[in-house]
């Protein structure tokens, strides 16, 4: 074989080994394994920006509708996290002209929201029209524990407490939309539709009481990394719809009065 005629040869077998090494990258499995695991001691910060409405009707009273816009910060730190048990995660959400709240919430290895516990003094009820997705968006995944490819989609069933008091069965489905690379990072973005029954009686500025029966609806379009699962940004949109009753302080003070309530709020999560 002459020098010319082996060199072709060997940028033909060359050529057909590239080829090969190609096809086989593509025909990998793409299978990955997404779970919340960050480290003892992570740090995120996030910037919220929320847009809230409501409506309410109340039997024989002129209907109200109110709009409101804000941005508010939410700092959040891992404060322990043991292989194969829950993560505890403490988070502050402040923002210009509001009172920092303070929360511990405690999130599984499927990223699902287990309990959030209140600290400081802040009651439940601080958290107003703020739901799970604008609280921690990594809770609204409920990840599976087997691989996922994009595409796959899954169930979402879970108990949660707020307070130490039953909250609901959140239920839902998920969806892997995609896999991507950004300045050298996995990414998964991860799709979600979940609602959560509501059943809440509290307290009135007057006295008596106010019932709220219904649910909460929201989706969601996470960005997560893939290596521990942690949330780079989000946007969501929750609609919760009730019947409301409002009691008066006393069984003298008159009827109840019936109506209903419609809540709309919309955010984006962005990593500071």
């Amino acid at each position: 074989m002459s020098v010319g005629l082996h060199s072709r040869f060997g940028r033909a077998v060359g050529a057909v080994l590239a080829i090969a090494a190609l096809v086989g990258a593509a025909c990998e499995d793409p299978a990955i394994r997404l779970s919340y695991r960050p480290a003892v001691g992570t740090r995120t910060s996030y910037e919220l920006r929320v847009n809230t409405s409501s409506l309410t009707r109340l039997d024989g009273e002129p209907r109200q509708s109110r709009d409101d816009s804000f941005v508010l910060r939410s700092d959040q730190r891992v404060r322990s996290a043991r292989p194969g048990d829950d993560a505890q995660v403490t988070v502050r959400l402040s923002g210009e002209g509001q009172t920092p709240r303070d929360f511990v919430v405690r999130l599984d290895r499927a990223g699902q929201l287990a309990t959030v516990e209140t600290v400081q003094g802040v009651p439940n009820a601080s958290l107003g029209n703020l739901g799970i997705s604008e609280l921690l968006p990594s809770a609204a995944g409920a990840l599976p524990q087997y691989a996922l490819r994009p595409g796959d989609r899954w169930r979402i069933s879970q108990r949660l407490r707020i307070g130490g008091a039953p909250a609901g069965r959140l239920v839902g489905w998920g969806r892997l939309a995609s896999l991507g690379v950004s300045g050298g990072t996995k990414q998964a973005m991860v799709d979600t539709e979940v609602a959560l029954p509501v059943d809440r009686t509290t307290t009135g500025d007057a006295g008596g009481t106010i019932r709220l029966e219904g649910a909460v609806r929201t989706v969601m379009h996470v960005t997560q990394r893939v290596n521990d699962g942690v949330v780079l940004g989000a946007r969501a949109r929750s609609v919760g719809r009730y019947k409301v009753t409002l009691s008066p302080p006393t069984i003298d003070g008159g009827p109840a009065v019936n109506g209903t309530l419609t809540v709309i709020v919309s955010s984006t999560t962005k990593a500071r």
